[in-house]
């Protein structure tokens, strides 16, 4: 029978005891963060000095340590990234995971041969994400925890790229990087790695709506965590190349538990166990109750959503027994060496010649060729009592804390006069000397990552980057409409309208394909001012939703690239939101043709970051999260105008789940002509918008109120809407054309003068 190539079995640490506790549990890997960028803020995490001690470590075992810098960065804190990451470095870091782009990119700058894992914040689902993130330099790809088995197959085989993929731990409602609740409400960000985790509190329809058992789930937004283990075969199978472990917030016996019992299984795997037997029941029991939030399941490997999803009832650990506690402290935690971390035996040889330099030589003998050797003083005659061989035995077996132990059975091969002389101390410094240098033999032989990463190598571009960034001349005013009673409010105002500047109309995906001809007759009569972009799904999938090619297809008859000749209404550009999109539209030629636009989505917080996106669009989105001062410095160090939202209500986040079937609702997916929204309240009595988007299988949830910033003098606006009707539609766009009565009564100012942490 062949052997089952094994993923890299891959620990979470936030802790130094965590690490070596995983190391010990047998993690080939453990991902970390230092005290700066690192998406887990309030785990306890590494000085630098802990850092490198836990590289040599792993080394030292033939492990690897990644690096966690996956958060976004404020252009203020890039000056600080390079004296963080010089040390870690040249200490030995094995990789690093990152989300935000422009830290990518100066990463890739200022250490070419650095292996480079996009984060899973950065909601990678397809092919195209993937391809253009590999010549970006990345070699490893974290895709959306959402992604079917079918998904991640085809990611393997479309990208040819290193795939890491969870498989225990807890669970976001949101993909990761999209969620914006607990920024806007409590001002700790999820992009920042200060989640409030909103997720796991309390809702109920604000329509009363009950379930078809008659109760229904107080804690909708709440996933089980993950765990599958009885998908391992599958997983394997799949082709991913790294196996993670979420849970870099939890105690060491979480990490050295959970990490030794997917080591077991996985070890059994490989040698032919059955699916059932990769555990035994009392290991599967250990699994399922150490630190579960309440229930386990399988995650979206097999599913796309369902009720069977979520906690429903009140989320909180599920505390293991002190018994089992103890027994992985005592067997990972407490001992300097174990089955997975043993100490190296070695072998001596050792010279005592008088009137010779003593010499020294130490290998391992498990492979001798890893070998050091160490020169010491003169050996003199002795005077008195000459040095004897246990004397000599006795301080080479000093080998306490240094990961090596003589070799069982074995005594050292001395070269030994009679009337030489050595004394202890030099013997001890010999020794400390012939183990150092052996340490980094064993460390240097450690495997490290074979794709070259190098520059030179990476794949030639499917684009050479945009030739010229298309400035926006003078003002602008955007509208994004998400019904087609707001799409024909708005060309009722633009059409009557003669006020100057520019104007453009974003039309929501979902809104496009579901009326895709009376949208086309609309603007036929009345939009011979205004641009007509797309603005793009915020997630693009396979698997029950629309691939690119079907999307393309779709549209096609619709898009009126630049320089045409005919007058037919159509698609001029694109809002962009994800790396998908983006990737499909430089490597498909449609960049050529049509303008594109970056939305806040496909975040902008530094210089680093602005320059990566404008080679891929022309014009970028302000980041929501951003302060008006934070803002108005990245504007003067970029030179770029960003397009601004000024009034529309925050997509706080986009989920695969639905919370329609959640509280077993039928498919509520209606005529397409408007958004159908279930409202969420939450125990303060806030109603949240939860957009049930069919045509993309996902949902939205929006903000209680909308943000307005209709006091900022913006040249370039932009105005979105969600739940407004057409009137209400038209007297918001009024409003922000030409000032008056504000005609909205609640609102935020969002981000405006509250900075993120």
């Amino acid at each position: 029978m062949e052997k089952i190539r094994l993923p890299e079995l891959l620990a979470p640490a936030g802790s130094p005891d965590s690490f070596y506790a995983s190391v010990k549990a047998g993690a080939d890997a453990v991902y970390l963060a230092g005290k700066s960028f690192g998406a887990r803020a309030y785990a306890e995490n590494f000085t630098t000095d802990d850092l490198i001690g836990c590289f040599s470590y792993a080394h030292f075992y033939g492990k690897k340590v990644y690096l966690t810098v996956n958060t976004l960065v404020k252009q203020s804190e890039m000056p600080e990234l390079e004296p963080f990451l010089e040390p870690l470095v040249e200490g030995g870091l094995d990789g690093v995971i990152v989300q935000d782009l422009g830290v990518l990119r100066r990463i890739r700058e200022l250490y070419p041969d650095l292996p480079l894992h996009a984060s899973t914040q950065m909601s990678v689902t397809g092919g195209y994400g993937a391809r253009l993130l590999k010549q970006e330099g990345v070699c490893r790809i974290v895709p959306a925890r959402e992604l079917s088995l079918e998904e991640i197959r085809d990611l393997k085989e479309e990208s040819g790229m290193e795939l890491e993929c969870f498989i225990h731990g807890a669970m976001c409602y949101s993909y990761s990087g999209q969620c914006l609740m607990s920024s806007l409400y409590g001002g700790r960000s999820g992009n920042r790695g200060r989640c409030a985790q909103p997720c796991r509190l309390p809702y109920e329809t604000a329509e009363g709506y009950l379930s078809g058992s008659g109760k229904a789930p107080t804690h909708p937004l709440s996933l089980k965590d993950l765990c599958t283990i009885d998908l391992l075969p599958d997983l394997v199978g799949a082709g991913i190349d790294s196996f993670k472990i979420e849970g870099r917030m939890k105690a060491p016996e979480y990490s050295a538990g959970v990490t030794n019992l997917y080591r077991k299984a996985l070890d059994r795997l490989a040698e032919g166990a059955d699916r059932q037997d990769l555990l035994t029941k009392k290991e599967r029991t250990i699994l399922e109750t150490l630190y579960v939030r309440s229930n386990l399941g399988d995650g979206y490997y097999r599913r796309r959503n369902g009720r069977e999803m979520i906690t429903a009832e009140k989320p909180g650990y599920n505390g293991a027994s002190d018994t089992v506690l103890e027994e992985i402290r005592s067997r990972f935690i407490l001992p300097e060496y174990t089955e997975y971390a043993p100490a190296k035996e070695v072998l001596w040889k050792a010279e005592f010649v008088a009137g010779s330099p003593a010499h020294l030589q130490v290998c391992l003998k498990e492979d001798p060729k890893l070998q050091s050797q160490a020169m010491g003083e003169v050996v003199e005659p002795a005077s008195k009592r000459p040095i004897s061989r246990e004397n000599i035995t006795e301080q080479l077996q000093k080998l306490g804390g240094t990961g090596f132990v003589c070799a069982k059975g074995s005594e050292p091969e001395l070269q030994l006069s009679e009337d030489a002389f050595y004394s202890l101390k030099g013997i001890g410094e010999l020794r400390r000397s012939a183990i150092a240098a052996l340490t980094k033999v064993v460390q240097a032989s450690c495997e490290t990552c074979q794709t070259d990463k190098g520059t030179e190598n990476r794949e030639t571009r499917f684009h050479s980057g945009k030739s010229s960034v298309r400035e926006t001349s003078g003002e602008r005013i955007s509208v994004l409409v998400s019904s087609l009673s707001q799409l024909k409010a708005v060309l009722e105002v633009f059409h009557g309208s003669k006020a100057t500047g520019g104007r453009r109309i974003y039309v929501e995906e979902s809104l496009w394909l579901s009326r895709t001809e009376e949208i086309k007759d609309l603007i036929q009569e009345n939009a011979s001012s205004c641009e007509i972009f797309l603005a793009l799904s915020r997630i693009r999938r396979k698997n029950r939703s629309r691939s690119v090619p079907d999307f393309y297809d779709a549209i096609q008859g619709s898009l009126h690239p630049e320089g045409s000749a005919d007058d037919a209404p159509g698609i001029t550009g694109f809002l962009v939101r994800n790396p998908e999109d983006l990737g499909w539209l430089w490597e498909s030629g449609l960049a050529d043709h049509f303008r594109i636009i970056a939305d806040a989505s496909l975040y902008a917080w530094s210089r680093d970051a602005a320059e990566f996106l404008l080679e891929y669009a022309e014009e970028l989105t302000a980041p929501l999260e951003l302060s008006e001062r934070e803002l108005g410095s990245l504007k003067a160090v970029t030179g770029c105008e960003f397009e601004r939202v000024v009034y529309g209500r925050p997509c706080l986040m986009v989920s695969a789940g639905c919370v329609a079937r959640t509280f077993e609702r039928s498919c509520p997916a209606g005529d397409g002509r408007e958004p159908v929204y279930l409202m969420l309240k939450d125990r303060k009595a806030v109603r949240f918008p939860a957009e049930i988007d069919c045509v993309h299988c996902m949902n939205r949830i929006f903000n209680s109120v909308p943000l307005s910033l209709h006091r900022e003098k913006e040249p370039v606006k932009r105005l979105e809407f969600t739940t407004e009707n057409g009137r209400e539609t038209q007297e918001i766009l009024r409003f922000h054309m030409f000032g008056g009565e504000i005609p909205y009564g609640d609102y935020t100012t969002g981000w405006e003068k509250r900075p993120v942490e």
